[in-house]
């Protein structure tokens, strides 16, 4: 092998001693001789034994590459050509050595062994440059394409990395939520929890409030009651004489009665356009006032009671106050009922029937369903000293309005009147402002046949601080005067209508 590179260094490099104007490449002789020197004094046509083929003396398995494919350019791997390109036409002519280099005979094992030799070099040896600086920047190239392909795959692990980061991030926020937000939940809550407990502690002091009114109050009508038994009551007198009572008026009250002129006729009127007015707006309010009645009943806030028959339900509000009442009256009608309740309104025989009566009298006849209407009753304050003790007159002015509806229930009503200028309020007596709504309907069901009573009376409190606490005024004794009137007179009209009491 040393041979061998020393026989191409000869032949691509210009001799030392030789004269200027000689030819710088070998002469076809000279590289003969060298081959046959490398070759062990062979000539190129002879073929020693020892050599198996290879007439250029080379080392076994190992050939020289001298066809075409084997010159390289000079800007790829291998071989640079001889003194640029330039080539001695006794070479291309007469060295049978390159046949490529012009030759027209090549011979084919030759070829193959060039070829074979040519593929293991090319697999086997390095790249090399010729230039330093191509050299480098082939290699800056490499390791630029190996920088941004790690860059790239780096960039797509962390983007993967980012998105599943953000998935578990998504996951805790749904599941968990963060400090802040657990902070505001927590405020937000016991703000609600304090809220509820505010309204349970008001709804607990109403109730308990509401307890104590009731417990005085029955605690009141146990005593007044036990101390003035149900038998001995004056109201009562009518209701267990009830064949007697419709005559017990003295001779001398009833002629002085009769003497007077039935109906007194009202001087001014203007008030009496106030009365229809006052009628016409209680008579529109009545709806109102009677569903309120019926609501009592179908959900009561106290336990109904029963007084003579009747079903009763009473309110204490913090303006006012009334007492419902509630009866199914059978064998009659709606009708027959209210023109028969309305006949005997204001009626002093009929009026006078009750203890507690001491007169009444129509003062007009406004038109046929409307009248004005005067009474006074005696009420008992109280049988406690403490709070006034005695009896105390009650005076109304009252203005009642009847209609009939077209389904055939019918409906009365009756508004106080506290400022008639004919009837100046007197000293000696009391007056409330009061409204009452009557309500008769007629019913057919498995039970029978009749109508339903719904019977309303709601007192207004005084606004007037000096009136309102007068002793009369106290919500209690008013509430007292209610059970101790408005039962017996409802009682009065039920009787009317079931044939009970006699109709005059």
């Amino acid at each position: 092998m040393d041979a061998f590179h020393n026989l191409l260094r000869e032949a691509t490099n210009p001799r030392n001693g030789g004269a200027a104007g000689s030819s710088p490449l070998p002469t076809p002789g000279s590289l003969t001789q060298a081959l046959q020197n490398a070759g062990g004094g062979h000539a190129m046509g002879m073929t020693p034994p020892q050599l198996n083929g290879n007439g250029m003396g080379l080392p076994m398995g190992m050939s020289i590459p001298l066809s075409m494919p084997g010159l390289q350019p000079s800007n790829a791997n291998g071989l640079a050509p001889i003194h640029g390109g330039r080539m001695n036409p006794l070479m291309a002519a007469n060295s049978p050595m390159f046949p490529s280099l012009g030759g027209t005979g090549t011979p084919t094992s030759l070829m193959g062994t060039t070829g074979a030799a040519t593929a293991t070099a090319t697999t086997t040896a390095p790249e090399e440059y010729e230039d330093p600086k191509a050299k480098r920047r082939a290699q800056i190239a490499k390791a630029a394409r190996k920088h941004r392909q790690r860059q790239k795959d780096e960039l797509i692990a962390l983007r993967a990395k980012v998105k599943d980061l953000k998935e578990q991030i998504e996951v805790l926020q749904s599941s968990e939520p963060s400090e802040h937000n657990t902070e505001l939940g927590w405020k937000q809550e016991a703000e609600q929890h304090a809220e509820i407990r505010a309204r349970v502690d008001q709804e607990n002091e109403f109730l308990r409030k509401t307890l104590m009114e009731q417990m005085k109050f029955i605690q009141r009508l146990q005593d007044y009651f036990t101390k003035q038994p149900l038998l001995n009551m004056p109201s009562l007198d009518m209701i267990l004489n009830s064949s007697s009572s419709a005559s017990t008026t003295p001779a001398v009250l009833s002629n002085t009665i009769s003497a007077a002129p039935s109906v007194l006729q009202l001087q001014s009127g203007s008030f009496r356009d106030r009365l229809i007015e006052m009628a016409n707006e209680a008579m529109a309010n009545s709806d109102k006032q009677l569903t309120a009645c019926e609501t009592a009943f179908r959900n009561p806030k106290t336990s109904t009671m029963t007084y003579f028959g009747l079903q009763v339900q009473y309110e204490m509000g913090k303006n006012e106050m009334g007492i419902f009442f509630r009866h199914h009256m059978y064998g009659c009608t709606s009708s027959v009922v209210m023109n028969d309740l309305w006949s005997v309104i204001g009626d002093v025989n009929f009026e006078k029937g009750f203890a507690f009566t001491e007169t009444a009298e129509v003062l007009e006849e406004v038109d046929p369903n409307t009248k004005y209407i005067r009474r006074v009753v005696n009420l008992t304050m109280s049988n406690d000293a403490a709070v006034g003790g005695g009896m105390m007159k009650e005076e109304s002015l009252t203005v009642n309005q009847k209609r009939d509806n077209p389904d055939g229930s019918s409906i009365m009503i009756s508004r106080s009147v506290l400022d008639d200028p004919s009837h100046p309020k007197s000293a000696d007596h009391l007056r409330r402002n009061a409204t009452t709504a009557v309500s008769l309907k007629n019913f057919n069901d498995s039970t029978g046949q009749g109508c339903l009573l719904l019977w309303s009376v709601k007192v207004e409190l005084d606004k007037d601080p000096d009136e309102r606490a007068k002793s009369f005024n106290i919500p209690d004794i008013i509430l007292k005067n209610l059970f101790e009137v408005a039962p017996v007179y409802v009682k009065g009209i039920v009787d009317r209508g079931r044939g009970t009491l006699p109709q005059s």
